[in-house]
């Protein structure tokens, strides 16, 4: 006969109680990777050039979170992976204004990434990106791929977060003619 004694109990139900439970699916603005269109709110189809041979976005809508730098969402979603990727924008200036976005305040939006997900690769000509792929890099299992551009005339910054399945979905696109 076996004695469990309380110590032994206690830890075989914090395993079950562990392993039991579901983590919820990180979000980006309010967003997970797989979610359906029908999720997303306010939902405008964006038109994609017919020409174009890789994945664009394909519908703008309102996030459920959105954070207060960016004004303009759209999301990648196909008919059977859903959500794939999400981009986030600021307005811009118009052509002959003062930009929109400082280079202070881009450098603001940088370092919170930074803080998140580690140190990105500088692409260059106001271009970052973190992969999980790369050493340092700590993304979430569903996020392949985090973009963060600045465009110094205008202000503009987007910031685009590809998840796990954007692969499949371009393929998806590609092979529908979505």
């Amino acid at each position: 006969m076996v004695r469990l004694t309380s110590a032994t109990l206690t830890l075989c139900v914090l395993v079950l109680v562990g392993c039991s439970q579901k983590q919820d699916p990180p979000k980006v603005f309010g967003v997970s990777m797989g979610d359906p269109l029908s999720s997303l709110a306010d939902v405008t189809q964006i038109k994609q050039d017919p020409q174009a041979n890789f994945a664009l976005v394909n519908f703008a809508f309102k996030p459920h979170e959105p954070n207060a730098v960016f004004s303009q969402y759209a999301a990648f979603v196909t008919t059977h992976r859903r959500v794939c990727q999400i981009k986030a924008q600021t307005p811009g200036a118009p052509s002959g204004q003062a930009p929109a976005i400082t280079s202070e305040q881009f450098g603001a939006v940088k370092d919170a990434l930074i803080e998140k997900y580690g140190r990105p690769a500088d692409i260059g000509f106001g271009a970052y990106s973190w992969e999980r792929r790369s050493a340092g890099v700590k993304l979430p299992d569903t996020i392949d791929v985090v973009m963060l551009h600045y465009m110094p005339d205008s202000g503009d910054i987007a910031v685009t977060y590809n998840f796990s399945n954007f692969s499949d979905c371009a393929k998806e696109n590609r092979a529908s003619g979505l």
